[in-house]
């Protein structure tokens, strides 16, 4: 616990109800009960980075990060305790390859079990990066070098997922997103994945752009907005398979979106400057304030505000003026 922790780096947030979470560098959970005009930190099982958090309702939530830890809450994030980690990840990876390789041959069986094996030897220094609930029982978390798990029971249990992913390199995922029916996820080197349902395998889509995306949200008609380096961002249109390209202005990598209706998306890049995506029209516009600190993403308020988790902690938002003193109302 630390005075300074509403000035500390910030990666992830959601809602728990009317109350905003906020969750970042050295397992800082920071609470705001007034649309994030002010925030307080609780206490946490862990000291490392936390990456991402999700809530189902305004009691039930799960935050993830570095080591491979996963936390869980009951109470809308005052108490946590820590429900998986890296290494038992690690041996959960080693048990199903060995499962799986069993009847396979050697070549085929070499690059898994290389997998598993460098997972274990390497300890729990790997981070998981997204975590997604699609109701209080069935959810996902996905990380570094492939990690991807699924949980059919609130997180009691964790079961390896990456058979489901169209992902023979093991390449990093860095966000999942759901829109009720499908579910898509992005990772690096044009890494974009897709499902039509969480029971389904994700299949691969070739996107026009080899680099990273680190953030996608689901817009009008069942299409995803898909964004990350260099300011690169699409509008992907499964009905036809088709990639619309939304013009790049800064050409600053884009970390964060939040849809804030069907055709109306927010984005935020490393430089802590604010977009609006306008899907109808393809544009892509920088909003007119003072840009923020560098930041990771961000969510409505839920009082026509917004709020982004920045390097400088939690900073409440609207479009027309912006002070870079967390806390404060912009």
């Amino acid at each position: 616990m630390t005075d300074e922790a509403q000035r500390s780096i910030t990666i992830g947030m959601a809602s728990a109800g009317d109350r905003l979470v906020a969750v970042g560098e050295r397992g800082v959970i920071l609470l705001s009960d007034d649309h994030g005009q002010s925030w307080r930190q609780v206490p946490s099982p862990v000291s490392v980075t936390l990456t991402a958090i999700d809530f189902v309702n305004e009691q039930l939530g799960w935050a993830v990060g570095h080591s491979g830890v996963v936390l869980h809450t009951r109470d809308g994030g005052e108490t946590w305790e820590k429900q998986y980690d890296g290494i038992r990840a690690a041996k959960a990876i080693d048990a199903r390859v060995g499962e799986i390789t069993s009847e396979m041959t050697e070549d085929e069986a070499w690059p898994l079990q290389n997998y598993a094996n460098l997972l274990v030897e390497d300890g729990p220094d790997k981070p998981f990066l997204d975590v997604l609930f699609l109701d209080e029982k069935q959810g996902f978390i996905i990380g570094a070098f492939g990690l991807a798990f699924r949980t059919e029971n609130g997180g009691l249990t964790w079961q390896p997922w990456f058979e489901q992913l169209e992902n023979p390199d093991m390449l990093h995922l860095y966000r999942l997103s759901s829109n009720g029916t499908s579910m898509a996820m992005v990772g690096e080197q044009g890494l974009y994945l897709r499902a039509d349902g969480p029971d389904e395998r994700f299949f691969q889509h070739q996107t026009p752009y080899s680099g990273s995306f680190f953030t996608i949200s689901p817009v009008n008609s069942g299409d995803w907005l898909l964004a990350g380096l260099r300011g690169n961002a699409f509008i992907h249109s499964p009905s036809d398979d088709s990639f619309k390209k939304l013009p790049a202005n800064s050409g600053i990598s884009i970390n964060g979106s939040f849809a804030v209706t069907d055709e109306r998306v927010l984005l935020v890049d490393q430089a802590g400057n604010v977009y609006q995506a306008g899907v109808e029209k393809l544009s892509l516009s920088p909003i007119p304030m003072r840009s923020l600190p560098p930041s990771s993403t961000l969510i409505s308020s839920g009082d026509g505000a917004f709020v982004a988790a920045t390097f400088r902690g939690p900073i409440r938002f609207d479009a027309q003026a912006l002070s870079t003193e967390p806390g404060e109302q912009q």
